[in-house]
């Protein structure tokens, strides 16, 4: 028996970027699809974009948000299973980058920031209840 009743899924994919490759700066377009159990009534559906670094500490390391950009796709209603909403959102044109060399990046194991990933991150927001979430990873663009 299950703790937490599964009330959906969520799937992101990127037009025409099937590599799931963006560029600092530039929009990142595509469409969301929600795959519910039943129509729930949620506060929002929102996509975010947002960089990952470790940070050592004396009890070893953590995973922390470096910056975030969030954009609301749509707004409280209600949702039905297998709807879709296209969204855009813009990556911040100055991010870290994770292109160093191997000797750069085992120097960066003993002392803070090294860059983990960049992610898109879906919810839908749900009232009174957990929310629905998917995130991917997508990859900076070597241009």
């Amino acid at each position: 028996m299950a703790l937490i009743e599964e009330k959906g899924t969520i799937e992101i994919k990127l037009a025409e970027n099937e590599l799931k490759l963006f560029e600092p700066g530039q929009p990142i377009k595509g469409k969301i699809t929600l795959h519910l159990k039943k129509r729930m009534n949620a506060r929002e559906l929102r996509i975010a974009f947002y960089g990952l670094a470790r940070k050592s500490g004396p009890r070893g390391y953590t995973l922390e948000r470096i910056f975030e950009t969030k954009a609301k796709v749509s707004g409280s209603g209600i949702y039905s299973d297998n709807s879709s909403y296209e969204f855009s959102i813009t990556p911040p044109a100055a991010i870290l980058t994770n292109s160093r060399g191997l000797w750069l990046r085992i120097c960066d194991y003993f002392k803070p920031p090294s860059l983990q990933g960049y992610y898109l991150h879906a919810t839908l927001d749900l009232p009174r209840s957990f929310d629905i979430n998917k995130r991917i990873e997508v990859v900076r663009s070597k241009r």
